[in-house]
Order: C-alpha cells, then structure tokens, then sequence
C-alpha cells in the first residue's frame, strides 16, 4: 500500500533542514522547490481518486462498492480492525451434535426484505444462499400462582394494561423532538416486564427501553408491509462477509483491504486525509468515509485532528447503542411443550437482576438447540457476568419453568457491549436531559452526523439511517449515500460507469 504521507515528509524535512549554501546550491536548491512543488501538486492528482474507507461491515462495503461503481480509476483503501468483513453482522460456527451449524451473533435476519432498494434478499439468491420466511408466533411461559403454564401474549388483561400505556405514551410523545415514550417506570414486576417484552416499543425491537430512547426517532422509522423477515440459513453474518469478498474479486486491482488495521488517528486539512493505523502506518488519500459505530467515535474523538466540530460532539451525545445479547444452546432433549415457530418469553428475577428471557428453536436448526435473546437494560447486565453464569441462570429459569434437566453445553454466546470494535449492540437516540422537550438537537442528532466536514470526512452506518436505523439494509444504504456524496463533493461521480 502506498504510504504518500511519508514521502511528502521525507521531501519537505530534505527542504527544510538545507541552510547553508552556495550560488550553485541556490539553483539546485530553487530547482528542489519547484520539485517540491510539483511533487506535492502531483500527489494532490494522484490521490483525486483515492479514498479510504474505515470499517468492513455492511456500510464499508456499500461505500466501497459505490465508490468503484460510480467513478472510473477510482482506487479504494479499507481498513478492518478485525479479521473478517461483517462488522456486528457476524456468523460464528458452532458445534452441535457434533456437527457445524451457523450462529448469527448479531443481525439474524434480512429485516423488510421486499423494501424498495433493500439489497440483501437479491444478494443472497445471487450467492445461492437459503433464505426462510420468519412465520413465528408469540407465546408467554408464565407461573399463575398455580404453576407453569404457556400463554399467549393477549391473555393476560395485567400485560395488556401496561402495553397499553406504553402505547398511548408513544401517542402523546411522539411529536416531540426531545422526550422519551414514557417517563422510567422504576423497579417493574413480572406483568410489567412481560409487557415490555412483547411491545413493539420494547428493547426487543430498539435495544434501549422505552424511557431511554425519542418517540419522535421512532415515529421516523420506513413504514410499510415489506414482507415478512427473513432467516438465511447459512447465517447473515456470513452473507455480508461474502459480498465484501466478492467485490474484492471483482476489483482486485482497484479495491485494497487490511484487516487487523485498528485505526488510531484521523488528520484531516482542506487538502487530503491522513489515516494512522496499527503499528503506526499512514495512508493519505483524498477523502475517507468513516463508518466505525457511534459508540467508538464518541469514545474515541480525540482521534480526531483536528477535533470533530462541537455539532458532531453533541451528536455522539444524543446518539448510543443499546444492548441485545444472543446465546445458542444445547438439550439433551426439547420438552414436548416447546413447539417450531414460536417465541417464548419467561420471567428471570435473582439477587442480582431481573429481565425477560426471549427463546425458540429454529426450523432448521437441529430440534435440540436453543436460540435465547436477552435486550435493553437486562442484556447489559447479563453482558457484565461471566457467560457460563448467565447460561447457568437461563438453565436454571427454563429448568423450572419446564421441568427439564436436560441442558448439554453452551454452544455460543455474544456480548457485543464488551467488543471494543463495537461497544453495543444498535443505535438509538436519547433524549438530551437539559434542552426543553420541544428542542430538536437531539432528534436531528442522525442528519448532522450524515454531513460531511470540509468536503473530506464523511460518516456512515446503521445509526445514521433516518428511517432504517438498527438494520443491516440501513447501514448499506447510509454507506451507499455517503459514497455518492463523497464522489459529487470531490467532482468525480460518474454513475455506473464500472459497472460490468
């Protein structure tokens, strides 16, 4: 990879330190800064179509992509900080019954696959990979006092009571730019837990609970019938991983990717952007995309030279991830009350926290393997013990609620809060305490990170997305317009003009 930024030093410091000389040295000496200049108006041209790209999950790769479609000769650096395209898509295999089986630690289905320019569901058939229609139902595995028993999610008038105020409190709120749904409830009970389990407003769908994040960012949201969820058998992880690799085939010459290249420093002027990554290595290009989580940047802006601009800090502010944690699990055998296709919810309480356990057996995985979710306030607390004590808590729960002693061995388990590539899950925006309800920085905390600074840095990823936000499709499309931007800004966008 070329290293620019080393050569312009290595010249200049040359000028620079030369302070005694004759009338020959004089030439030779003007002779060397009109090279010096050339030099530096040649490296200018040169990096015109030279762009980095920080970060390899599903907004990296849009960018990238779009980049090397839309502008002839246009040379693109990624930069990884882990192994692997995918970001928090991201597929482990685990071994049950002694054989694979793909896990999806993070995304686990092609969310709105019928939505206009939504890719993913076309990509997959193009690679050939299975995708299944999520026809789930929704059941509670409840104690009456009386003993274990399942039921459905409309049963129970206690549940219903409180999914009500939650909804009548996104009515109310919504349109407003700085005010939560409802106000924090304080310690809830087990109908008040099993009803923000199954709410639509729940951590389940935003992982941040309804007091934590803007009714008005969700009222936002894409609406619409796109179709039903969609699993991919061979895991969505694996599916992002294998469109970044394909486009590095098809552009081998033009397209250059370093994994393990944690990013440390971003120096930017009016002229070009230096990147410094792992043990110190610099990359000068023309502009960069950065597409790290908002997490990262607001926890790492001094990154930045010279320091992001107070809009942005604020910004990073407003904008979080939430949690969402994700186990894969082994039985000796399913208890017969277990059906495909349904979601479970059971109660957990103990000395330490309290929360709604989500579980189901998938239709193709073995029947003896469990998948179990965990959101909002309850995973952030489970993502701070140890995993063979949140798998021993969640054994004990279902063992009671089923009278099972059937548990094999965890097969997998994430915890996306503790990644320092991720610190959480997917993004909501919060309310900013100390502005009036009606502000709106908060809300427009998505839009100002969409901007570009000095026509050089530009920002991408799932939280950017105004009405796709916490989806795999959202972080491509935010990618995807941030790479068209960059192209127009720079004078270089040339629609589909490498398209083969």
């Amino acid at each position: 990879m070329p290293n620019y930024k080393s050569t312009t030093r290595t010249i200049q410091s040359g000028y620079v330190t030369h302070n005694s000389y004759s009338i020959w040295d004089s030439y030779w000496l003007d002779y060397i800064h009109c090279s010096i200049l050339l030099t530096f108006n040649s490296l200018v041209s040169i990096m015109s179509k030279q762009f980095a790209v920080i970060g390899g999950g599903a907004a990296g790769i849009a960018a990238a992509y779009t980049l090397l479609e839309n502008s002839v000769d246009t040379t693109v650096y990624l930069l990884e900080a882990t192994n692997r395209f995918g970001g928090r898509a991201h597929t482990q295999i685990i071994n049950a019954n002694g054989k694979p089986l793909p896990f999806d630690m993070g995304a686990v289905y092609i969310q709105d696959p019928d939505a206009p320019d939504n890719p993913w569901k076309d990509i997959a058939a193009s690679f050939g990979f299975q995708t299944i229609e999520d026809t789930t139902d929704y059941k509670l595995r409840i104690n009456d006092g009386s003993g274990y028993k399942t039921e459905d999610v409309t049963a129970n008038n206690d549940i219903n009571i409180f999914s009500n105020c939650i909804n009548k409190g996104f009515e109310a709120n919504k349109d407003y730019d700085n005010k939560a749904i409802i106000s924090d409830p304080g310690a809830l009970g087990k109908m008040s837990s099993f009803a923000l389990g199954i709410s639509t407003y729940g951590s389940f769908t935003e992982s941040a609970e309804p007091w934590q994040y803007l009714a008005a960012d969700r009222a936002r949201e894409a609406s619409g019938n796109w179709g039903n969820n969609l699993f991919v058998r061979e895991g969505y992880g694996k599916l992002v991983q294998r469109y970044g690799e394909q486009i590095k085939k098809k552009y081998p010459d033009r397209f250059y990717v370093t994994f393990n290249a944690l990013v440390t420093g971003i120096n930017y002027t009016d002229k070009f952007v230096v990147v410094t990554y792992g043990d110190g290595y610099l990359l000068s290009v023309s502009a960069c995309v950065v597409t790290l989580p908002v997490s990262v940047l607001e926890r790492h802006q001094r990154m930045f030279n010279p320091l992001l601009p107070q809009p942005y800090v604020t910004a990073l502010g407003a904008l979080r991830l939430g949690s969402y944690k994700k186990m894969a699990v082994q039985l000796a055998s399913i208890p017969d009350a277990i059906e495909d296709n349904i979601n479970y919810y059971l109660y957990e309480i103990n000395d330490t926290t309290r929360g709604i356990w989500q579980f189901y057996r998938l239709s193709f995985y073995p029947d003896n393997v469990l998948v179990i979710h965990a959101s909002g306030d309850f995973a952030k607390a489970l993502d701070g013990l140890p995993d063979d004590e949140v798998y021993n808590m969640f054994c004990a729960s279902f063992d009671k609620a089923y009278d099972s002693q059937g548990f094999v061995q965890l097969l997998g388990m994430s915890n996306w809060s503790k990644n320092p590539y991720a610190l959480g899950a997917y993004s909501y925006t919060a309310p900013l305490p100390d502005l009036p309800i009606s502000d709106s920085t908060a809300y427009k905390a998505r839009s100002q990170m969409r901007k570009a600074i000095d026509n050089k840095l530009f920002f991408a990823g799932e939280a950017l997305s105004l009405q796709a936000y916490a989806t795999v499709h959202g972080a491509y499309w935010s990618g995807q317009d941030s790479a068209i931007n960059l192209l127009h800004k720079q004078g270089v966008y040339e629609e589909g003009s490498s398209s083969t």
